[in-house]
């Protein structure tokens, strides 16, 4: 996973940035997740051994923004 913004390092959900760039490896059925990213920073998944070895694979969102997260529930302080 690259992001658009080279300054991001550490650790956010599944994923360990460095220079805003996530390297991992998953096994068939395993899914690897970002969180915690910073709002606005646009995202791209690469999958660099795709369709190898008598596999198919399959990918979903991988290019966008992350989204801000909107908190759920009443937030105003009525009930």
């Amino acid at each position: 996973v690259t992001l658009d913004n080279k300054t991001i390092n550490g650790k956010f959900g599944d994923m360990d940035f460095t220079d805003g760039v996530a390297t991992f490896t998953l096994k068939h059925g395993q899914s690897a997740t970002a969180t915690g990213l910073p709002a606005g920073i646009g995202y791209t998944a690469e999958e660099t051994e795709a369709n190898q070895d008598g596999y198919e694979t399959t990918s979903t969102a991988d290019k966008g923004t992350v989204p801000e997260i909107v908190p759920s529930g009443n937030d105003s302080g009525r009930e």
